[in-house]
């Protein structure tokens, strides 16, 4: 009989991946949540603002592709009638190519910015417990990497680990599979099967 330590199987620590103030949080300390479930909202002006500069721009992009190929075709037809060069073609053709590749590269920009705003959503990443909530609305985070705060501890108490410190006596005796019996001292009569 050896003292132990059980804590769950899965926990993890929730950081911000995007800076900005603590809009509102949406769960406390002792909360259950589930996978997916929107724990904290983030706010960060600027990256509404660089979204709806993207939209923008997109929208540019996509009306100079009509302007860029009607030019083309009516390029196209001028040639076909023996007005226009060959070349004023090709230069038309290239610049219709040109706007739709801008339109490509405006809308990878749009989807790059709106995964940075879907980090502005933190998520459980699994069911379980919020066990500790580490800001207030209106604080500043940001990423870990960065020296952020972490927003939130999730752990899922449906599956425990517990570390057993074994003297070196039994040591030889402990082996993958083994089974033991596990049970808290305030209640010794409710004992769970556990298998290292």
């Amino acid at each position: 009989t050896l003292p132990g330590n059980a804590v769950p199987f899965r926990s993890s620590v929730l950081y911000a991946k995007s800076t900005g103030f603590v809009a509102q949080n949406h769960v406390d300390v002792g909360a259950r949540v589930k996978a997916g479930q929107l724990l904290s909202e983030i706010d960060a002006p600027e990256t509404a603002e660089e979204l709806r500069l993207a939209e923008a721009r997109l929208a540019e992009a996509r009306a100079n592709v009509g302007l860029a190929e009607g030019t083309a075709e009516r390029a196209r037809n001028l040639r076909t009638a023996g007005v226009g060069s060959q070349q004023q073609v090709d230069d038309t053709h290239a610049l219709a190519n040109s706007a739709l590749a801008t339109v490509a590269t405006r809308q990878a920009e749009l989807q790059r910015l709106r995964v940075l705003r879907g980090y502005q959503r933190i998520v459980a990443p699994f069911d379980g417990i919020i066990t500790r909530r580490g800001t207030d609305p209106g604080a500043l985070v940001g990423t870990a990497s960065a020296g952020g705060v972490a927003l939130f501890e999730v752990a899922d108490p449906a599956k425990l680990r517990v570390f057993v410190e074994v003297p070196d006596a039994y040591a030889a005796d402990i082996k993958p599979g083994l089974v033991a019996q596990v049970y808290s001292p305030r209640n010794p009569s409710q004992k769970l099967t556990g298998t290292v």
